[in-house]
């Protein structure tokens, strides 16, 4: 079984955060209220006096354990399933 490693988001993480902000947004047909980009997102988390803290969840692989799954694309209903498939999850 996999660990789940929870730790304070780095600078480095900006890219990843505003693509999973989006992708809500986009799952939620609020897209065109997302008003940020990665250098905001930078800016204001990670200057001297940060506007926000964010914590990041990382999956750790297991040695030898397969860490993806094969789903048919019809099985699939919104690009926000894609990203939560875990060789644990059934296909929605």
């Amino acid at each position: 079984m996999a660990s789940v490693l929870i730790r304070e988001a780095k600078e480095g993480d900006c890219g990843n955060i505003l693509r999973l902000i989006r992708e809500l947004a986009e799952y939620e047909k609020l897209s065109d209220q997302v008003k940020i980009s990665e250098e905001a997102l930078r800016a204001d988390g990670f200057g001297e006096n940060p506007f926000y803290h964010c914590l990041v969840a990382e999956i750790l692989p297991v040695p030898g354990e397969p860490q993806g799954k094969s789903t048919p694309i019809s099985e699939v209903p919104s690009p926000v399933s894609l990203k939560g498939l875990s060789p644990r999850c059934p296909a929605a």
